[in-house]
C-alpha cells in the first residue's frame, strides 16, 4: 500500500499563507486592517505538483487523498502560533475528510481551547440539501469552539438554497470565479445576488469574503462594500507566500501595524 511519502518527499510540503483584508471603499481603496491568513498546501516547488488541484488530483489517483489533506491542516495549524495573537487562520477542509473520523481528534489534539476561535474551517457546500451528518459535524466543530466558513460560493441560486438550509456560519467565502464574472456582468445582478447572501449571513451574525480580488475589481468594491461587504482576499491585498519566508513575516508585521493603527 503506497504511503504519502511515496507521493511527494514530505519536506517539500509546503504551507503558504494569503492574507485576508478588511478593506474601505468609496472614493478610493483602503486596507483598514489584516484580520488573518488562509492556509494554502503547495507541493514541490518547481513540479507539477507545486499547484494544489494537480497534487491533490495526483493524490486521488494513488487514494492518498485523505492523508495528504489531513498532513496538509496539521502543517497548516502549525502556523497558529507564529501568527499574532489578534489574527486569524482560515484553513480548507475537503469533503471527504470533513467525515474521516481522525479529522476532528487531530484539531482537538492539535489546538488548545483557549486558541480554537482563532480557527477557521472552511468547508465545501453540502452536496445534498438536507444531508443532516453535515449539519451535525458542523454544529460538533462550533461546539469545540472553531468558527466554521461556507467556503467556494459561486454566484447561482443553488448557492443561495443551500446557504439557506445549511445554517449557521461564521464567514461565506464567495469564490474567486465570481469577482472574475462580475467584470463583465450588470451590476444590478451582482448587486442582487450579493444583496440575497447579505441577508442570510446576518442571520447568524456572519461575515461575506470575496476572493479573487485583483485590481480590475477595484470599480466594484464601492457599490459593493455599500451593501456591508466589506472582507476580501486576492493579489490586490497581497499573494501566498511560503509561511517561514521573508514576504510572510514582513505581512505578519504589516498586519500588526494596520491593527495598531500604524
Amino acid at each position: 500500500m503506497r504511503r504519502l511519502k511515496d507521493l511527494i518527499p514530505l519536506k517539500s510540503l509546503e504551507i503558504h499563507l494569503m492574507p485576508i483584508a478588511r478593506f474601505r471603499a468609496r472614493h478610493h481603496l483602503c486596507l483598514s486592517e489584516v484580520i488573518g491568513f488562509e492556509a494554502l498546501a503547495r507541493g514541490p516547488m518547481e513540479t507539477a505538483l507545486a499547484d494544489p488541484q494537480r497534487l491533490f488530483e495526483k493524490a486521488r489517483e494513488e487514494g492518498l487523498e485523505e492523508e495528504l489533506d489531513l498532513e496538509c491542516i496539521r502543517r497548516a495549524l502549525l502556523q497558529l502560533d507564529r501568527l499574532s495573537p489578534h489574527l486569524e487562520l482560515h484553513i480548507n477542509i475537503r469533503p471527504a475528510t470533513l467525515s474521516h473520523t481522525k479529522f476532528r481528534r487531530r484539531l482537538l489534539t492539535e489546538v488548545a481551547p483557549a486558541e480554537r476561535h482563532r480557527v477557521v474551517l472552511e468547508v465545501p457546500p453540502p452536496e445534498l440539501r438536507g444531508d443532516k451528518t453535515y449539519k451535525r459535524r458542523l454544529k460538533n466543530l462550533r461546539a469545540d469552539g472553531f468558527r466554521v466558513a461556507l467556503d467556494e460560493l459561486r454566484g447561482d441560486d443553488e448557492d443561495i438554497d443551500r446557504l439557506r438550509w445549511a445554517g449557521r456560519f461564521d464567514y461565506v467565502h464567495v469564490g474567486r470565479h465570481f469577482m472574475d464574472n462580475a467584470l463583465t456582468r450588470p451590476l444590478d445582478h451582482t448587486l442582487g445576488w450579493l444583496r440575497e447572501v447579505r441577508v442570510l449571513t446576518d442571520r447568524f451574525n456572519g461575515e461575506i469574503v470575496l476572493e479573487g480580488i485583483r485590481a480590475e475589481s477595484v470599480p466594484l468594491l464601492g457599490p459593493i462594500s455599500k451593501q456591508g461587504i466589506v472582507l476580501g482576499q486576492g493579489h490586490l491585498f497581497g499573494p501566498p507566500v511560503a509561511a517561514l519566508g521573508p514576504t510572510a513575516r514582513r505581512q505578519l508585521r504589516e498586519a500588526m501595524e494596520y491593527d495598531n493603527g500604524a
